[in-house]
C-alpha cells in the first residue's frame, strides 16, 4: 500500500521504481508505479499486488522517485 500527498501548488504526476529484497540481498520483485493528476493538497492512495508468497524478511526499497507537473 502506498500514499502520495501533493504538497506543491500545482497538479502533479508521480512515478517511482521500487524493489523487494529478501534477507540474503536478492531482489525478488520490482516494478514501477504511476499516479497522475494529483491536485494541490490532495492525497492519493493505492496498492500493487505482487506474487510474493510471504513478506517475512522482505525489505522494500524505493530506487527512484519523480514528480512532474500535470496538465
Amino acid at each position: 500500500m502506498w500514499t502520495i500527498k501533493n504538497n506543491s501548488s500545482e497538479k502533479s504526476n508521480y512515478s517511482w521504481d521500487w524493489e523487494a529484497v529478501d534477507a540474503n540481498g536478492t531482489r525478488v520483485e520490482n516494478s514501477t508505479q504511476l499516479e497522475t493528476d494529483v491536485q494541490p493538497g490532495q492525497t492519493a492512495t493505492g496498492e500493487f499486488p505482487t506474487t510474493l508468497k510471504t513478506t517475512k524478511g522482505i525489505k522494500l526499497n524505493i530506487t527512484s522517485f519523480d514528480r512532474t507537473a500535470g496538465y
